[in-house]
């Protein structure tokens, strides 16, 4: 009998014990969930212009486009020529664009001194985060140039000028 009360008595505090911690749980829940803070994800009537031709001091990183859904952001930085090559440094990053159907070496332009060339190599893109080097086949270094990108969303085309 003695035995049989002590069983009890053990069954009624660990179930004790579970609704101690099952309210417990659902109290921190609710004052989580109270404290919790909402983002404001209502949609702008306003929209942010992004120019698709920039203009720079020669060696200056210049940028086009944002991160934005839909949208790509590509970043320029002449490097300069050495052994007849002149290299680019890009940067570009996206959030919703699959980068792999673009081909710089198909898409790109330099133009200076009234003449039109694309560049010899370019790695290829994948994935939303892209960094490396194009590189175009000149002797030397020109005053101005400008170097055009096309079909890379949301804008048709890019033109980032050096002078």
């Amino acid at each position: 009998m003695k035995k049989r009360k002590i069983m009890s008595i053990e069954k009624i505090v660990i179930i004790g014990l579970w609704i101690f911690i099952l309210l417990g749980g659902i109290f921190a829940g609710v004052v989580a969930y109270e404290s919790y803070e909402v983002e404001d994800l209502s949609i702008s009537s306003e929209t942010t212009v992004v120019p698709d031709t920039v203009v720079g001091d020669r060696g200056k990183t210049l940028t086009t486009g944002t991160t934005d859904q839909g949208d790509v952001s590509i970043s320029l930085t002449p490097q300069g020529v050495k052994d007849g090559t002149f290299v680019v440094a890009f940067a570009v990053n996206t959030h919703s664009v699959d980068l792999s159907v673009f081909d710089l070496t198909q898409i790109v332009t330099l133009e200076y001194d009234g003449k039109k060339i694309a560049p010899v190599s370019a790695p290829r893109m994948n994935g939303h985060h892209v960094n490396g080097v194009m590189v175009f086949t000149l002797k030397k270094a020109p005053e101005q140039f400008k170097i055009t990108m096309a079909e890379i969303p949301l804008q048709e085309k890019r033109v980032y000028q050096w002078a």
